[in-house]
């Protein structure tokens, strides 16, 4: 009975996906349309702008869309009667996932460029957007008038200044040059340890990732990498910290490495899902991670 639920929650959730992916398709298709009859129309540049916003928006959303949709049908494909894997099951799953590069050096470079495509695509989004909704906004009182140009000028300055104030916290990142000094300052075979990370399980770092294999473990962030072997490691504990911010508060989760040489290494997690895969890990080493509590 429970399976044959399952498989009607999954078929069900594939009709909605076909049905979502045929109204984007005709939503993109009326959005287009109006384009180019507003441009044969010889439209004003303000509604023209606006429209273009507006189609390349639900355009963008539409892709990440079919994306989801196509990975639909490909698990749908590869698994029959099981239950819906939950959010912890497919970070999990994530883990074991191989990662595009020929090896850890490339690995790495790879995460950088697509944090950078990341932040970018945020930046850029989201400052047009919120610059064009604030200058139409400004434009309806009658003793102002902002030509809708600077909807495209403005975001430009905004985000010039924005890379120059925070290229330091939001943008830069180590190299995977700063790798190959650390396992190289510790003596490591890097051939040990390449091969050892290519086999390794990924973890989730707020800004890095965290590879853990059976003789290392590479811990490589925005601005701090580290690597240390796994029998070195004298005691790993967790611990989170809780801020309050506005009206809510926000927890982050941290994992505290100890190793016989007296170093002392911590890192911030993505999320407590993170955190706790990563403890798991550690225990399926034959660590105890010691749970230090909240100390917010």
């Amino acid at each position: 009975m429970k399976k044959e639920k399952n498989k009607t929650t999954k078929d069900k959730t594939k009709s909605d996906a076909i049905i979502m992916f045929f109204l984007w398709i005709l939503l993109m298709f009326l959005l287009i349309g109006s384009d180019i009859a507003l441009l044969f129309l010889e439209a004003d540049t303000h509604n023209l702008i606006i429209c273009f916003l507006i189609t390349f928006f639900f355009a963008a959303l539409g892709i990440y869309v079919v994306k989801l949709f196509i990975k639909n049908i490909s698990e749908s494909q590869n698994e029959h009667n099981i239950n819906i894997p939950t959010y912890l099951d497919e970070q999990k799953a994530k883990t074991t996932k191989r990662l595009k590069g020929k090896d850890m050096y490339e690995i790495i470079d790879n995460y950088r460029r697509q944090y950078y495509v990341t932040m970018i695509i945020i930046l850029v989004i989201s400052t047009f957007l919120l610059t064009t909704v604030f200058i139409i906004k400004m434009n309806d009182y009658d003793y102002l008038h902002i030509p809708i140009y600077w909807s495209i000028l403005i975001p430009v300055i905004i985000m010039i200044i924005s890379i120059i104030i925070g290229y330091k916290y939001d943008f830069s990142f180590i190299t995977s040059l700063h790798l190959k000094k650390e396992i190289r300052s510790h003596g490591y075979d890097e051939q040990r340890v390449n091969n050892d990370f290519m086999m390794a399980n990924y973890h989730r770092l707020s800004r890095g990732i965290m590879a853990i294999g059976q003789s290392y473990y590479v811990v490589f962030m925005q601005n701090f990498c580290r690597v240390g072997q796994i029998r070195g490691i004298t005691s790993i504990e967790s611990y989170s910290e809780t801020e309050k911010i506005n009206d809510g508060t926000l927890t982050r989760y941290f994992i505290r490495i100890y190793e016989d040489d007296n170093t002392v290494s911590y890192f911030m997690c993505a999320d407590q899902i993170a955190s706790e895969l990563i403890i798991n890990e550690f225990n399926m080493l034959g660590y105890e991670v010691i749970d230090k509590g909240n100390s917010g």
